[in-house]
């Protein structure tokens, strides 16, 4: 009966198992740095225009709500004086009906 095959060739040298160690080293960090986490908020806070999900302290996170709101209120004023400023969405497409069936650029439809 013959001896089993191993699975290289040649026995390793302790140089590259040694680098082989190393390497699976390397590529364990790497997955426990890169790999997604799961993150669960400790804490919710809504303000009139914004949901705020942490896990900062309660007083962190009204410090940051407090000033998003200041903020929010100085550009909304500040452009609501703009002529022909709205407040709501545009729609920036067309309706369907108007689209063309024929275009040059885009060939036959």
């Amino acid at each position: 009966m013959p001896p089993p095959k191993s699975f290289f060739r040649r026995k390793l040298q302790p140089r590259e198992i040694r680098w082989l160690i190393y390497l699976a080293v390397v590529l364990a960090v790497g997955a426990w740095r890169f790999m997604p986490r799961p993150w669960h908020s400790t804490l919710i806070l809504e303000t009139p225009h914004h949901k705020i999900f942490s896990t900062a302290t309660r007083q962190q996170v009204e410090d940051t709500a407090h000033a998003l709101e200041r903020l929010y209120t100085a550009y909304s004023n500040r452009l609501g004086s703009v002529s022909g400023w709205t407040k709501a969405w545009p729609n920036i497409f067309p309706p369907a009906g108007s689209w063309p069936t024929n275009s040059p650029w885009a060939g036959s439809i």
